[in-house]
């Protein structure tokens, strides 16, 4: 609830400001607007649910995650399974243009709302606080904003992530050609702010090979002379073979002396010698280098050495802050054709998701964070259209890598398309009306169809007839017409659309055909869940009953582990492939523990762990998952501190 400063005794409003003083010495200051969202978790549980229809499992190995539902509560959620694992964080949030783009307690902000910045960073706050806690201590953030809160966005990411952790401010060219509706300025770019977790982390981004293919020279004007010894057959030589004789060659900074005659024969000196110049490096570097195998080489007669470093095609370039064409990514214009081809929309605009970003941008992105990590888990809580689990996908069919994806999205329905389905009839909430929401209706289609593969109708065209229409043939434009009407007839069986086109003079007649083309899929998995909340009961019990119901699904994230391979009134078993098994166990009687004790034993894994949903083991019971299992009681809390729910868990290599 927000403050009533008119309500506030004096004393209250001193208060209060000495509060704000306290807790915001510098930076950000703002009405601390709360959410209905926040509001709900003081009365539920977030939980989550497997919606297995929309499961894609038809290979080995482990899955990439997709969550419908509101992304707060998906965070804390996330927060108990996730805490301190992913390596890069991808989002792309509401930008507040003023627009009605952004969604406060189901109500869009408009310019009018004199609170419109306030609320945008409460809602931003909450949630890049639990977002850093799920970073590994490597991990990384980027976060695309534009001109309307990049101010604000950068001191609330300095606050929550720490200023030493800023990395840098990336500006993406995201328009070939701007706006001309604005008479000050042609809009051309955006942002994209990037923090690490911890500053002691040493972040290395990729940004190009360097020197790839490249000599580089050993001289250079400001270092000191130095003499250097070199063995004969060792360095090559492009000049023409002959006997080069000693003495000074080049001039000014450059110049070098050679301290003895030399022969260069077959490309090769083929005689030991010494020269002394301004070189990089000391007779120890070169040694080493040349041992490492280096390649050293007189390439003009001013006899400064080039090297080919032994490392070279490892070494790499930082990338810079600018983002565009240069760099192989695209635009606004090639997001919305990426839209238009995997949903197949041949004509018109694309009026399913208007503002996504283009693929080749967050593959940029990831590249830059993960080419050494090629095993990374990507997070993104705005999912929007779901380019980021696209650009996953195309990264590791490009290099190999092992990567893989958590997608987070609402099923939020725009103004424009809520406004429309009233006007029909459809409520809201209805599942007609969820049809239209943005996960249902385009993020996870997209992933399917990425995942799975999809159709494409491509268009061919074959000129049946022309005619360059000259003042005297357009005499005679009927007997022209015929003769392309009997065309037309006599090829009607064998194209979809036969069309006239005049263009330069030139009357074409022009058949088109459609040609289905298959885009093939990635072998790869997709778990779905769906965010739900679960009423807290005052009742421990009764709670613990109530939980015990629905938490496998939490733990399977947790533990990464999905085959369910056994199940009992009293206990589920799950397994990840031959590497871990999981047993959760919930009788409140615990009348079959023997039994799970038994099958949990029966299967071979190297590691096994066990969740226990109650502490209400007999004493002598307890005695045995002591000494047998050696389990220790654990507590799961909220991001914020809060206890979430009790169960005991423990990892142990082996039982007896």
């Amino acid at each position: 609830m927000s403050l009533n400063f008119d309500e506030m005794t004096k004393e209250e409003l001193i208060n209060y400001i000495k509060k704000l003083k306290r807790e915001h010495k510098y930076g950000l200051v703002w009405e601390e607007k709360q959410e209905d969202l926040d509001e709900l978790l003081k009365d539920n549980y977030p939980i989550l649910e497997n919606v297995s229809s929309k499961d894609i499992l038809d290979y080995d190995g482990q899955p990439n995650l997709f969550i419908e539902g509101e992304n707060l509560h998906a965070l804390e959620l996330l927060y108990i399974t996730h805490k301190g694992s992913i390596d890069v964080i991808y989002i792309d949030p509401p930008y507040n243009t003023k627009n009605k783009d952004f969604k406060y307690n189901d109500k869009f902000v408009d310019i009018d709302d004199s609170y419109r910045h306030s609320k945008w960073i409460s809602f931003m706050h909450r949630r890049l606080k639990i977002a850093r806690k799920l970073l590994k201590k490597d991990g990384v953030i980027f976060i695309s904003i534009d001109d309307n809160e990049v101010s604000q966005l950068k001191l609330l990411c300095d606050e929550i992530f720490d200023e030493k952790n800023f990395l840098g401010m990336f500006t993406w060219v995201r328009k070939k050609k701007g706006s001309f509706l604005s008479e000050s300025v042609r809009k051309m770019t955006e942002y994209i702010l990037c923090y690490r977790a911890d500053k002691d982390a040493k972040i290395k981004f990729y940004g190009e090979k360097a020197y790839d293919n490249k000599w580089q020279p050993l001289l250079k004007r400001t270092n000191s002379l130095k003499t250097l010894e070199l063995k004969g057959n060792v360095v090559e030589a492009t000049i023409p073979d002959g006997i080069y004789k000693k003495g000074e060659y080049g001039k000014g900074g450059t110049m070098v002396r050679l301290e003895n005659d030399i022969e260069i024969k077959n490309g090769k000196v083929i005689t030991p010698f010494k020269v002394t110049g301004r070189y990089v490096w000391t007779q120890e570097k070169l040694d080493n280098e040349l041992k490492m195998g280096t390649r050293i080489a007189i390439n003009s007669l001013g006899f400064g050495f080039n090297v080919f470093r032994w490392d070279q095609s490892f070494k790499i370039k930082p990338p810079s802050t600018l983002i565009n064409e240069d760099v192989g990514v695209g635009t606004n214009e090639d997001a919305n054709e990426e839209i238009k081809t995997i949903f197949n929309i041949s004509t018109g605009d694309n009026d399913l998701f208007t503002y996504a970003k283009p693929v080749s941008l967050i593959k940029y992105l990831i590249k830059m964070a993960t080419y050494s990590k090629k095993d990374a888990l990507i997070l993104d809580f705005f999912a929007g259209s779901g380019t980021t689990g696209q650009a996953v996908l195309e990264l590791n069919e490009e290099d190999g890598g092992n990567r893989r994806f958590i997608l987070v999205t609402n099923n939020e329905v725009d103004e424009k398309t809520e406004r429309k389905l009233k006007k029909m009839g459809i409520e809201k909430g209805s599942e007609e009306f969820e049809s239209y929401g943005v996960c249902r209706r385009v993020t996870y289609p997209r992933i399917r169809k990425i995942i799975k593969g999809f159709y494409v109708n491509k268009k061919t065209k074959e000129i049946l007839d022309e005619e360059k229409l000259t003042v005297t043939k357009l005499k005679n434009i009927d007997v022209i017409l015929q003769r392309m009407e009997k065309i037309k007839n006599e090829k009607a069986n064998e194209f979809s659309k036969i069309k006239y086109e005049l263009k330069n003079d030139i009357l074409k007649l022009i058949g088109e055909n459609e040609e289905g083309a298959f885009i093939k899929g990635y072998k790869v998995n997709l778990k779905y869940y769906q965010t739900s909340l679960l009423p807290k009961n005052k009742n421990k019990d009764q709670m613990a009953l109530q939980m015990a119901k629905v938490v496998d699904d939490l733990l399977c994230i947790k533990e990464d582990c999905y085959e369910l391979v056994k199940t009992h009134e009293s206990y589920r078993i799950y397994k990840q492939g031959n590497k871990k098994i999981m047993g959760v166990y919930s009788d409140f009687l615990n009348t079959n523990i023997d039994a799970f004790i038994e099958d949990v034993n029966s299967l071979e894994s190297h590691e096994k762990i066990i969740y226990l949903t109650f502490r209400t083991l007999t004493r002598s019971k307890q005695r045995i998952f002591y000494l047998v299992f050696q389990n220790n009681f654990l507590t799961n809390t909220t991001s914020d501190g809060n206890p979430f729910f009790t169960i005991a868990g423990r990892s142990v290599s082996r039982y007896t």
